[in-house]
């Protein structure tokens, strides 16, 4: 699961300005990770919780194997894009 120490390591990996998009199948991830942010230096930049339905919030997106995977299942894919302040 992600954690604060996470996002803290990835923090000091990620120079001011830089961003950290992830896809999850689980939504337990996204909670923990929208979570996680509180007093670090990262801002929310968008969010899907369903990038097959939606689309997901940045620009060019790369389906992977398993994004495609779940689509064909009708599963969604949760997206988060943060950006390091």
């Amino acid at each position: 699961m992600i954690c604060g120490d996470w996002l803290d390591m990835i923090g000091t990996l990620l120079r001011p300005g830089g961003d950290l998009k992830v896809k999850t199948d689980h939504l337990v991830n996204v909670t923990a990770l929208v979570k996680a942010m509180e007093g670090r230096p990262f801002t929310l930049v968008g969010r899907s919780d369903d990038v097959a339905r939606d689309g997901a919030p940045w620009p060019d997106d790369v389906v992977t194997n398993y994004q495609r995977k779940f689509n064909e299942r009708g599963l969604p894919v949760y997206a988060l894009w943060l950006r390091r302040d």
